[in-house]
């Protein structure tokens, strides 16, 4: 288990059949802290833009190699705004995230793997 100040989150996957995981998977938690990383670093680059943003998400997913250390090779990231947001805008602040300002991207990317991102806009 690891800890925080404030939290807990059970790191443990059951490698028993039929029974259930107790909670995220090692790599799972990887690509958790990229889409936080970089969804902390857009949504405030947005809201530093004056973009008005109703509702953030991001689907993130990853393809790791056939062979162990099963690492990643590809992962994919869709960010999905609802609000009065200019393309040109997001577009902007994800390349910001990617390129400047988030770790854990620059983390992966430094170590091979290839990060893909496409994002959607729904209006208001």
């Amino acid at each position: 288990m690891a800890r925080n100040s404030q939290n807990q989150i059970v790191l443990m996957r059951a490698p028993i059949p039929d029974v259930p995981s107790a909670g995220p998977s090692p790599m799972e938690l990887l690509l958790m802290a990229l889409a936080g990383c970089t969804g902390y670093d857009v949504l405030s680059i947005l809201l530093k833009m004056r973009q008005k943003v109703e509702s953030f998400e991001i689907h993130v997913s990853g393809v790791r190699r056939d062979e162990d250390p099963r690492v990643y090779t590809d992962v994919y990231l869709k960010y999905i705004v609802r609000g009065d947001v200019d393309e040109k805008k997001l577009s902007e602040a994800i390349r910001l995230s990617m390129e400047k300002y988030c770790s854990v991207s620059a983390m992966l990317r430094d170590g091979g793997v290839k990060i893909n991102v496409s994002h959607e806009i729904h209006g208001s």
